[in-house]
Parts: structure tokens; sequence; C-alpha cells
């Protein structure tokens, strides 16, 4: 599915109205309105849901969402960087479905095997 800048500006605005419970503009810095990491890996999840490329990073740099979507149709394909999606990549690695305390509750202990 194929979205144009309007119907991904609609979809952010709709997407953040709701997570943030208020009326967001889409002129309007959401981080401003009260969004923070986690809900931009939310945003990016349903946003991707719907068929719409985007990274979290694309979030960060582009915090308004017409200048998101702007961003996201824009016809030229957009540079990566090594820090692209990095705020998705970092909660999907702390999370491991085997261990109820998450790879973070064994940071300590895998630091003191590795160097001991």
């Amino acid at each position: 599915m194929t979205l144009d800048r309007s119907q991904v500006e609609k979809l952010l605005v709709a997407q953040w109205s709701e997570l943030l419970d208020l009326d967001v503009r889409a002129d309007e810095n959401v981080f401003d309105l009260g969004a923070y990491s986690l809900l931009v890996v939310d945003v990016v999840k349903r946003l991707r849901d719907a068929g719409v490329e985007v990274k979290a990073m694309d979030v960060f740099d582009h915090p308004a969402p017409a200048e998101l979507a702007q961003h996201l149709c824009a016809d030229e394909p957009q540079p990566t960087s090594p820090t692209d999606d990095l705020v998705g990549r970092v909660w999907r690695e702390s999370i491991d479905p085997t261990d109820p305390a998450g790879r973070a509750g064994r940071v300590g202990a895998d630091h003191r095997r590795r160097h001991s």
C-alpha cells in the first residue's frame, strides 16, 4: 500500500492524537506536547503496520507530523546513518523472551564474566 503525503500526515496526526490523548495539529512538535522515546517506538510500529517505511530517527529529526510526512514522501532517497532506528534497535535487543528479567537484567553479570 502506498500512501501520499496527505494520507501519511493524517495518519501521523491520528496516531499522535491517540497516544498523547490530545488534538495534535500537523504543525506541532509532538515532543513539546509530551511525546517521548517509547511512544516513538509505538508510532514507528503503527506506521510500519500501515505500510509506511519510517525509522525512529526520522521522528526525532522531524517532530511535527507535517514535517515528517513531507520527509517520508520525498521523491529522493534519504541518506542513512549508523544511528538510524537506534531507539527501535536498542528496544528490540533489550527484550529476551526466554528471560523474565530481560537482557538488561543480565548486563552486570555478563560484564563481570568477560573481564574476569
